[in-house]
């Protein structure tokens, strides 16, 4: 499979709350979400596991992937800026965010998107609007008003 034209970041944390260790414990085979997702960019250098903690560096080198250390509140922030600030070392335009709780998304279709980005020249392959509403009705009014904060625990129900 030929190299990505941009960086896939994969983000992880084990701080759940909700369900604790979600993304280390065995999910699938006896691999991890942070395994399986780390198994579709095996080998390439252009794709990121994003964490802070030791468990994770094993698991990029152990795949043949690259990994950036996030800060601790990077980690942790509850609004999608502070969440989104370790992406400031990355020398690029775009960045595609690869989600390990979606274990079914596979590699080829990664790669779709991110050729249809460059190809289309998209802004975005996600929905996005100035005010940070994530949820929002066919009128496009806002189903919650606390979108903008990142930590999905300090939200309200929708």
């Amino acid at each position: 499979m030929s190299k990505l034209e941009m960086p896939v970041i994969i983000p992880v944390r084990t701080q759940s709350q909700r369900c604790p260790q979600k993304v280390t414990r065995p999910f699938y085979n006896g691999k991890s979400l942070t395994e399986i997702a780390a198994e579709k960019f095996k080998g390439d250098r252009n794709a990121y596991i994003a964490a802070n903690e030791p468990v994770f560096e094993e698991i990029a080198e152990k795949y043949g992937i690259s990994y950036v250390h996030r800060t601790q509140e990077s980690v942790m922030a509850e609004t999608v800026t502070g969440y989104l600030s370790f992406l400031k070392s990355f020398d690029c335009d775009a960045v595609c965010n690869f989600n390990v709780c979606c274990p079914f998304t596979s590699r080829e279709t990664v790669d779709r998107g991110i050729r249809t980005y460059l190809e289309k020249g998209c802004r975005t392959l996600i929905p996005v609007v100035e005010d940070c509403e994530v949820y929002v009705d066919h009128n496009f009014k806002p189903l919650n008003e606390d979108a903008a904060i990142a930590n999905s625990k300090m939200r309200k129900p929708v």
